[in-house]
């Protein structure tokens, strides 16, 4: 009774908001987070389907609709479903988890994520995320959004301090160790992100998120051979999804099997007639065959199209062969990335 916190009406409920008393729902909000972490097209509708489920049983559940920000949010992430189609869907279940809990950080986080990658709002974005680590210091998923953003900007060191207090937080979340060798990469560290990221493989051989950073580390090391079994790993554990035979285009495109990546390159041109494939993956694949005109051309279509993984073209090392062009330089003062 004396240590007691005095609390005032308002206080109490929004902690009362929080959470839910249904069993049931929270069962289902759990298995949502599983499988969404799974990070494949199969895991994210899946998960999807559970986070509606468990609102559906708890309308005023705001952890469920912060939930179903992240799976609808990471369909677009991994190029399975177009931006456009998907963030707002996103955007309107961080609104409504808001709508219950002002502040909550889950839905909070994800939404200065969706500032950064899709509304291109880089000053709003990092104050937003700054929040919501003082709300709750003690949220991984706070410092380890935070840390990504910071490696996006060219503040590598930054970035290395906010995931390691994710993985502090959180030390068995694949994503925290996966994104420090991401990066460790950005940052040109190329036998730090190879140590870091097979450490992350043998926590779980069946997460293919790692492979691909650990691909182009190889790559940067002259590893070619280790380049491609990690491209080839990444079509496997997505099943085929064009995320991973986009990223095995690079590789080959990069390790001199121009033939191999040419070929790729006409199938997605091929797929692009009936549904949506990734432009800046395409883009990527022109990069590595040394076709400057054609990357950059198709740079311009992701940012018309708002693909989130546009924001790594500041940092990442497979666009170098861009920066001394103009047009790469402009489209960057577009998004926001430079003065």
């Amino acid at each position: 009774s004396a240590l007691r916190l005095e609390l005032s009406s308002s206080e109490k409920r929004q902690i009362e908001r929080r959470g839910t008393e249904s069993l049931e729902a929270y069962n289902l909000y759990l298995q949502g987070h599983y499988y969404a972490n799974k990070r494949t097209p199969q895991g994210l509708n899946k998960g999807i389907q559970y986070f509606k489920e468990a609102i559906q049983l708890d309308q005023e559940f705001a952890d469920a609709y912060a939930g179903l920000t992240v799976a609808y949010r990471l369909l677009a992430v991994y190029s399975y479903v177009p931006p456009k189609e998907v963030y707002p869907k996103a955007k309107a279940a961080a609104m409504r988890a808001l709508e219950i809990d002002r502040v909550n950080v889950k839905a909070l986080a994800e939404q200065a994520n969706i500032q950064f990658k899709f509304d291109l709002d880089v000053l709003g974005a990092e104050k937003a995320l700054r929040r919501v680590i003082e709300l709750n210091p003690d949220y991984s998923r706070a410092h380890q959004v935070y840390a990504g953003f910071l490696s996006k900007m060219g503040r590598p060191d930054e970035a290395m301090a906010e995931i390691q207090q994710a993985q502090k937080l959180d030390p068995l979340y694949l994503m925290n160790h996966t994104l420090e060798g991401d990066i460790l990469y950005n940052a040109r560290r190329y036998d730090a992100a190879i140590a870091k990221l097979k450490k992350t493989v043998e926590m779980e051989p069946n997460f293919f998120v790692p492979y691909i950073w650990l691909g182009l580390s190889y790559l940067k090391k002259g590893m070619v051979d280790e380049a491609i079994a990690a491209g080839q790993k990444v079509v496997k554990l997505t099943g085929g999804a064009l995320v991973g035979v986009g990223f095995q285009g690079y590789i080959f495109a990069r390790s001199g099997k121009k033939a191999e990546a040419q070929k790729i390159l006409e199938r997605l041109h091929q797929i692009s007639r009936q549904r949506y494939v990734s432009s800046a993956s395409i883009a990527q694949i022109y990069t590595g065959l040394g076709e400057r005109d054609h990357a950059i051309e198709w740079l311009q279509k992701a940012y018309e199209l708002r693909e989130p993984n546009l924001v790594y073209i500041k940092v990442a090392p497979f666009f170098d062969d861009l920066r001394s062009d103009p047009r790469f330089l402009e489209l960057l003062k577009k998004m926001g990335l430079e003065e």
